[in-house]
């Protein structure tokens, strides 16, 4: 089987996976996160059919800060409003100058890396405070953190980076099919630790 085929049946069965965890998110804090990572290969994928072109990456850097801040809370963004507010700015601005898929490419690791730094904050202080483990928080950070780590591989040009693309993707889909069955608030997945 020819790579592109393998591309192909990957994204589509992967998009079709992730167009359920919405319903399930639907009234938790992550419902928005999982709203707009649901939507995001389709809106690629109408693009592409419509221009006959690819789904720009600013596009890519724009959906996945509004799915940063989707995830913050409202003290956090409140404080941090100013330099939140002045990041899209910026990046837009380096690519209207620069037009460097690398610009890209590094922003949207960095903004998977806030979301993963935010959420494993939250996870941390959650844990000192309540003394319980939540599954759902551990395998939304491992997911977040392989998402990092894929664009970091293609931002560096690791020779391998083929092969670990198609690994990760057919393991975050595991964890998608996760997130369309099971919620935060799940308490069999909520571990007490004393």
């Amino acid at each position: 089987m020819e790579i592109i085929t393998i591309y192909k049946i990957l994204f589509y069965s992967t998009t079709i996976i992730w167009l359920w965890p919405p319903f399930r998110q639907w009234g938790t804090k992550y419902f928005i996160f999982f709203l707009i990572l649901a939507l995001s290969d389709p809106i690629a994928l109408a693009y592409n059919l419509f221009t006959n072109q690819g789904f720009p990456l600013l596009g890519y850097v724009l959906l996945n800060y509004v799915m940063l801040l989707s995830i913050w809370s409202n003290s956090f963004f409140n404080k941090n409003r100013i330099l939140l507010l002045a990041i899209i700015p910026f990046v837009i601005l380096l690519e209207f100058l620069f037009n460097l898929q690398n610009v890209n490419l590094f922003t949207i690791a960095f903004l998977f890396f806030m979301m993963f730094s935010y959420v494993l904050h939250s996870f941390i202080t959650k844990v000192v405070q309540t003394m319980e483990i939540n599954l759902f928080t551990i395998i939304l950070l491992f997911y977040l953190l392989t998402v990092v780590l894929k664009f970091t591989i293609i931002l560096l040009g690791i020779t391998d980076a083929t092969a670990y693309f198609i690994i990760t993707s057919i393991f975050q889909a595991i964890i998608g099919l996760y997130f369309s069955i099971f919620r935060e608030d799940n308490s069999r997945f909520i571990f007490k630790l004393r």
